[in-house]
């Protein structure tokens, strides 16, 4: 049997995108119990519908995990509620619109970096003693293609997701015999992220976003690789052409792959890029 079968698993950023798509394969395929976080309730809920019959094996906590405070809240309730969790898939992430650094504010900072990277700290600071009483304990962390090399426009994005990486690797290390760590790193997949209700203007307007989506990844696809990825025990994954070409150009040469990752976001023309070179005339 797969190891991962039957598996009670806390799954951040599960209402949307790849934590929806992966909720959902892990409930109907793999009979795992979800424990959802997420921010919306509502949306939370929802979800727990969509699933019919199966809706028993997802249970949800609204909380917002940047926030240090909300990962104690949490780990005193999955102890009050008896739910001993086998898996931590940390998923939840959000970014700001594509602009050159020097138009970020310190909120936008402080919200990017709390969410990405901060609140996978709080995650395994308050949760490996839990997960190290499963006999098969195991963290998964979703970083990004964005931290594999240079894109331009995304620094504050890359810098959390770039964090998260060497934090997953160095976890990785040291929990080495002890406790299952993977590091996911996914290019561009069809989700919600580039319209971030979080932000005062959508990352990727439309007209672009249908550009991107013709080379983006849809969440179910990405979904399935990150579960081979998990099932295998892989400590490492690339996922998306886009991903693994942005890492060859990065390995070939670090300073020409921004140069020319730059380039083409200028040749594109496409509105989106527009704030990243705008004071270049």
């Amino acid at each position: 049997m797969n190891w991962i079968f039957n598996k009670n698993i806390i799954l951040s950023g599960a209402s949307s995108g790849i934590g929806k798509a992966l909720a959902t394969i892990l409930i109907t395929k793999y009979n795992c119990h979800i424990m959802g976080l997420a921010r919306t309730e509502s949306k939370l809920e929802a979800f727990k519908q969509e699933l019919g019959d199966k809706g028993n094996l997802f249970d949800y906590y609204p909380m917002d995990v940047g926030i240090s405070e909300n990962w104690e809240k949490l780990r005193d309730h999955l102890i009050e509620i008896s739910f001993k969790p086998d898996i931590l898939i940390n998923n939840a992430g959000t970014m700001t619109p594509f602009e050159s650094f020097e138009h970020i504010n310190e909120e936008q900072t402080n919200r990017v970096m709390s969410t990405n990277f901060l609140s996978v700290t709080y995650a395994v600071r308050d949760l490996l003693p839990l997960l190290q009483e499963s006999k098969t304990p195991a963290i998964i962390n979703i970083s990004s293609a964005s931290a594999l090399g240079c894109l331009p426009g995304v620094s504050i994005y890359s810098a959390s997701k770039s964090a998260l990486k060497s934090f997953s690797e160095i976890l990785h290390a040291e929990q080495r015999g002890k406790v299952y760590v993977a590091t996911i790193l996914p290019g561009f997949v069809k989700t919600n992220l580039f319209t971030n209700k979080d932000n005062s203007r959508d990352i990727i307007n439309q007209k672009d976003k249908k550009i991107i989506d013709r080379f983006s990844m849809r969440a179910d696809k990405m979904a399935r690789k990150i579960i081979r990825t998990i099932k295998q025990k892989r400590a490492r994954a690339v996922i998306g052409s886009d991903a693994k070409f942005l890492n060859m150009c990065y390995k070939l040469s670090p300073q020409a792959s921004g140069k020319m990752m730059g380039n083409i976001m200028k040749i594109s023309k496409m509105d989106t890029f527009e704030d990243v070179y705008k004071k270049e005339k």
